[in-house]
């Protein structure tokens, strides 16, 4: 998979202090659906984390994987100052595959690469703002910003975590 930031976007860069969402900022060449995803389990089968929800993937610490690190290396520019990152997948079969709300030790740069999955942001138990993202959209969640992902439909998210 390999992004390319969209012409209009080429000059943003992020501080990581506020949450950002942009519509169409990546362009997508080979992105990540189901059949290359079946793919990336099979390889990486040591990889793949609570299982407990059957509607839903989680594979952690993927950063090994080559299409892992092209994705960090597009996020190293975006972002003002170097930080370590790794990456993970989040898939749901269904739009069962709710997340469970919660916030994360790093900034999380998050790109869909199929469906449709709708984000929503809280400030402690109360609701801020929800995001609808689709293909190519970014959506930047900085660290210990409440959150959960309700999929609307299957989805592939592809999640950089920044330990800002």
């Amino acid at each position: 998979m390999i992004l390319k930031v969209n012409e209009e976007f080429k000059d943003q860069k992020f501080d990581l202090k506020q949450v950002y969402f942009f519509s169409k900022f990546f362009s997508i060449q080979n992105p990540i659906d189901f059949n290359r995803l079946t793919s990336i389990m099979d390889v990486y089968e040591d990889r793949i984390v609570d299982l407990k929800k059957p509607n839903l993937i989680k594979m952690l610490n993927l950063q090994i994987m080559p299409d892992a690190f092209n994705i960090q290396n597009t996020i190293k520019g975006l972002l003002t100052e170097s930080f370590n990152m790794n990456t993970a997948i989040f898939a749901s079969l269904n739009k069962n595959g709710i997340s469970e709300t919660h916030h994360d030790m790093e900034s999380v740069f998050l790109i869909p690469t199929h469906g449709l999955v709708n984000y929503v942001i809280y400030e402690g138990e109360k609701f801020v703002r929800s995001f609808q993202l689709g293909v190519g959209d970014l959506l930047v969640i900085p660290k210990n910003i409440t959150h959960s992902a309700i999929p609307l439909c299957p989805r592939i998210v592809i999640s950089v975590g920044v330990y800002n």
